[in-house]
């Protein structure tokens, strides 16, 4: 008999919000290797990591977090991803990576004051802040700052009614994949 370890705990590259930034989506790199059936996912809840769903290793390896109780747009969000093997065996969670929330009032005059708190699952060194103003079909980079700040102002915005988001930059790309017929990954 071999007895095995369970694969150790895969990392979380990035979370980020689906297109109507209702959702959180979770993307990881998944090693190329066998023995793998699924990746578990967890969400903090009070302090305790819970699952909160599973993705099978030959499926894309990203999760959307569509719980009826969560929304990107109220608060920030927790999570950890674990490997489950073939035999049931289930890794130790991975770090956390907690994702941005950001919350938009009026300032001054016509002015909107931007507040959000940090990223935290990896280093960065600026934070990127995206508009989209009514009319418009997307969002535009308008300012960077220091990862150090938390806070911005938009003093002049266009008039009507302009959305927000704020990002950072991961230094590298994530590289979602899935496994087809057993010969590797294709992104």
């Amino acid at each position: 008999f071999v007895i095995t370890e369970p694969f150790p705990a895969d990392s979380i590259c990035l979370i980020t919000v689906d297109s109507s930034s209702t959702r959180n989506v979770l993307i990881w790199e998944k090693p190329v290797t066998q023995g793998i059936d699924s990746f578990r996912i967890y969400r903090e809840d009070l302090g305790i990591y819970k699952h909160v769903g599973s993705v099978a290793y030959d499926s894309l390896s990203t999760y959307t977090d569509t719980s009826s109780n969560i929304n990107p747009q109220i608060t920030s969000y927790r999570y950890r991803l674990s490997v489950l093997d073939t035999c049931g065996l289930e890794s130790p969670l991975s770090d956390y990576h907690e994702t941005i929330h950001l919350q938009v009032g009026p300032g001054i005059g016509v002015a909107n004051n931007l507040a959000w708190d940090d990223y935290e699952g990896f280093s960065y060194s600026y934070y990127i802040i995206y508009r989209q103003s009514q009319g418009m079909s997307g969002f535009v980079p308008i300012d960077s700052l220091s990862a150090s700040s938390s806070t911005w102002t938009d003093v002049t915005p266009p008039a009507g009614n302009n959305k927000y988001f704020v990002a950072v930059d991961k230094g590298g790309f994530c590289n979602p994949s899935l496994m087809r017929d057993g010969r590797g990954p294709v992104g």
